[in-house]
């Protein structure tokens, strides 16, 4: 998984409709200013979401709309763990599957250990249209990863999601999937045509008004804190301002 935390003093991130899945543990790890919203953890094995687990610096949290699913490789009662009192969390609809039983069968999480519980949320961005925990892991399992073309390691990870407790195991090496060449077969294709080599297309730099000759895929030419690129990737999975 991963080591969440904001830098600088202003510094806030935000996790949303993703999958954590076969991680040992870092579901994430997370720190600081943070929102993690509408999002499916999956068979870790030590610690699912690690709230804070320090006593330096204070982790202010909005937690909504996720669902917690224990798999065959997952510890009891895990699925959240490292809380203190100086890690605050609000949280609303969050949803855990701990029983491994193949039906998707959980209960409203409402036991946060020592975090302290907020009343209200954080003034953070969110999202524009906040799903229930139960319709987030459903656009989780139809959009999460490489969903455009999804090749056989992802479809073999969604159909451990989708098993509900069990199948699945933690990933240490590519060759532990079992899949052929690792990655299985890959489909060819044409790459639109890239003059400046910034991983967007000529033809959609220019309906954006940019200059497919010059690489600014890190500027934010539109100034809503996203930079060009991310914008492109939007677009791509049919989000955003195209």
């Amino acid at each position: 998984g991963g080591l969440m935390q904001p830098s600088g003093v202003n510094g806030r991130w935000s996790m949303i409709r993703s999958l954590y899945i076969d991680n040992k543990t870092r579901n994430p790890k997370a720190r600081g200013r943070h929102e993690f919203i509408n999002s499916v953890l999956y068979n870790w094995r030590e610690h699912g979401y690690i709230m804070g687990d320090t006593t330096n610096g204070v982790s202010e949290c909005n937690l909504i709309g996720n669902y917690f699913i224990y798999g065959p490789s997952s510890n009891s009662n895990t699925h959240i763990t490292g809380t203190t009192e100086y890690f605050h969390v609000y949280a609303e609809d969050n949803w855990v599957d701990s029983n491994t039983n193949g039906t998707l069968d959980g209960s409203l999480l409402t036991d946060y250990k020592t975090a302290t519980v907020e009343n209200s949320p954080f003034d953070y961005p969110g999202v524009a249209h906040q799903l229930s925990a139960q319709d987030a892991l459903n656009h989780v399992i139809e959009n999460a990863g490489a969903s455009l073309i999804r090749d056989a390691v992802d479809e073999l990870l969604i159909d451990q999601l989708r098993s509900y407790g069990t199948e699945g195991r933690i990933i240490n090496t590519e060759a532990d999937n079992g899949i052929p060449g690792n990655v299985g077969t890959l489909a060819s294709g044409v790459a639109p045509t890239d003059t400046d080599r910034d991983g967007m297309p000529d033809d959609w730099e220019t309906a954006r008004g940019l200059d497919p000759n010059s690489a600014d895929d890190n500027d934010d030419d539109d100034a809503d804190g996203y930079t060009n690129i991310e914008e492109y990737m939007s677009c791509i999975v049919g989000e955003g301002d195209c």
